[in-house]
């Protein structure tokens, strides 16, 4: 689930940008119990998937999580994740992946695994944006920069390949950024461009250099 902030950042804040309409339904799973947010809370403002597997979505995200060191197939509600990307190939037009949200989708969805980096990657980055400025993108810079914080990535080569998969965004240092699958039913984002500028800040304690990496 998402802390009160992130649900600011992500979906309170930017759906109020939209001139439609978007009506929120929240999702916690119910296999695991939430130690950082209030049972009552969740009881209020989410639901399981149990409550809402027989509806059918606009759109879906799924949000990143603090296990990227642990194998998917350990995280003990991967099951009960994989059931919910199984049902939002028929239920939900289109599904919008960040960070640890993003390798869990392209991993299920198509067999890319991630591994483990050297370094932490931590910081403010300037990406490409490939494909002569991909409808996806419409309105960005040539150059647009994105915070991401992570240990782990995917492999460039394997998302090349893959016939089904388009790479639309990405650097040297942080490797993909933005991935779509080809019927746009998948857009994976593998940093964090719904932060507020102070975001990594927050999290990390340290003072943010602007446009420079930590």
């Amino acid at each position: 689930h998402l802390s009160i902030r992130r649900q600011r950042q992500m979906c309170i804040r930017d759906s109020s940008n939209s001139p439609l309409q978007v009506n929120l339904t929240l999702l916690h799973t119910a296999s695991r119990k939430a130690k950082n947010t209030d049972e009552q809370y969740l009881d209020t403002f989410y639901r399981t998937f149990d409550e809402v597997k027989d509806g059918f979505f606009d759109g879906m995200i799924i949000t990143g999580a603090p296990v990227e060191l642990m194998p998917f197939e350990e995280v003990d509600y991967w099951s009960e994740l994989v059931e919910i990307m199984d049902w939002s190939e028929e239920h939900v037009y289109s599904t919008f992946y960040i960070c640890w949200g993003a390798q869990a989708g392209l991993y299920h969805h198509f067999g890319i695994n991630k591994c483990v980096m050297d370094e932490k990657l931590f910081g403010v980055y300037e990406h490409d944006i490939y494909n002569d400025r991909p409808v996806l993108l419409r309105g960005f810079d040539e150059k647009f920069w994105m915070p991401h914080s992570r240990h782990t990535t995917v492999s460039l080569e394997q998302i090349k390949e893959n016939r089904n998969l388009e790479l639309l965004a990405g650097s040297e240092p942080t490797g993909a950024a933005i991935v779509r699958s080809l019927d746009n039913k998948h857009i994976f984002v593998f940093g964090h461009a719904e932060y507020d500028w102070d975001t990594p800040v927050s999290y990390t304690h340290l003072t943010l250099p602007t446009n420079r990496e930590v």
